[in-house]
């Protein structure tokens, strides 16, 4: 069993905590097990900023010191250096393995690509053509994503070029998408970024990202729902249940609600679950046809439990009280992977 917990409480302001549970022997309100690994188990740092799991099953953790790689059992720590080109860079932001099995290495100061098979690492400046500007090399790399082909971008290519360049926190996100069976759940942090191309065209980071997905069960709304979105993304990922962390009441906004509802987008049933979608909200969009896709649910805010039953064939969404500690059950609404 799988479960995804979004929580909703109050502290001065709406906040949500995104937590995702796996447990394969667990119950919805079962006791949780974590297990802590830090530098006592050999971790070679405790500030973590990357985590993937390869094709072969290994663990990658990329830290502040130095690339971990984690078997289930012990971790080896490799150093993160190319002795032909005498680079090396063991500040690790991301993580990325491509369609050959080999992994790629975002750091403070470039990327540096890791053959698992010859356990050799290549900065990969030694890779480009002559022509190939490699300014970008030298940067801070925070994000590598591939494409279905296992092709690498650098999505923020063009803007470099801009000047003076400016970039937004927003776009530089991670996102995933957790298969269990027949179920896929997506979720990303903001990626809500794009800018005007040199031909007048607009380059948005969520349509890359809609190049690389596939259609999911359930997808978690980027940014809150502000501002986010876009329809090539929506269309892409198709999704029959979608939940967002609302922590301010303009979340989850109209036009994202739009592109949501539009069936020319993609056909089929869908609900929305919004951590909340309060009544002053519902005043002010009242006539809106998209509110028939809401969870009502949402309008007097809860958590929102997304519970995955063993194999991954059938899924529910439960909403739980957030107005006390007593975690009650409010709804529950059942579906088919």
């Amino acid at each position: 069993m799988v479960i995804f917990a979004f929580i909703y409480y109050i502290i001065m302001r709406i906040t949500l905590c995104f937590i995702i549970f796996i447990n394969l022997c667990i119950s919805l309100f079962g006791q949780v097990h974590f297990t802590r690994l830090n530098n006592e188990d050999g971790l070679s740092h405790s500030e973590v900023k990357a985590i993937l799991q390869d094709s072969y099953g290994y663990m990658w953790i990329g830290t502040r010191n130095k690339l971990n790689r984690y078997d289930g059992c012990e971790f080896k720590v490799l150093d993160c250096y190319d002795p032909v080109a005498n680079r090396r860079n063991n500040n690790i932001a991301a993580l990325c393995e491509d369609a050959n099995r080999l992994l790629w290495i975002g750091t403070d100061d470039g990327v540096f690509v890791y053959d698992p098979a010859l356990e050799t690492f290549t900065y990969l400046e030694r890779w480009l053509n002559p022509d190939q500007s490699a300014d970008f090399l030298y940067n801070w790399v925070s994000n590598i994503v591939a494409d279905k082909e296992g092709n690498i971008r650098d999505l923020y290519a063009e803007r470099k070029k801009s000047n003076p360049v400016k970039f937004s926190e927003n776009g530089m996100s991670l996102g995933m998408i957790f298969t269990y069976g027949d179920f896929k759940f997506y979720t990303a942090g903001d990626f809500s970024d794009g800018w005007e191309l040199p031909n007048g065209k607009r380059f948005e980071i969520e349509d890359a990202i809609a190049d690389v997905v596939e259609p999911v069960s359930v997808a978690k709304i980027n940014h809150h729902g502000h501002k986010s979105m876009t329809d090539k993304l929506v269309a892409a990922l198709r999704p029959r249940v979608v939940v967002n962390n609302v922590w301010d009441q303009l979340h989850t906004l109209p036009s994202v609600m739009e592109r949501f509802y539009n069936r020319n987008l993609y056909p089929g049933e869908r609900i929305v679950c919004p951590t909340v979608f309060p009544a002053e909200r519902r005043a002010e969009d009242a006539g809106q046809p998209w509110l028939d896709i809401l969870n009502p649910s949402s309008f007097d805010a809860g958590h929102v439990i997304v519970n995955v039953e063993e194999g991954g064939k059938d899924y529910s969404v439960t909403y739980l009280t957030a107005n006390d500690e007593s975690m009650t059950v409010k709804s529950v609404m059942r579906f088919k992977s």
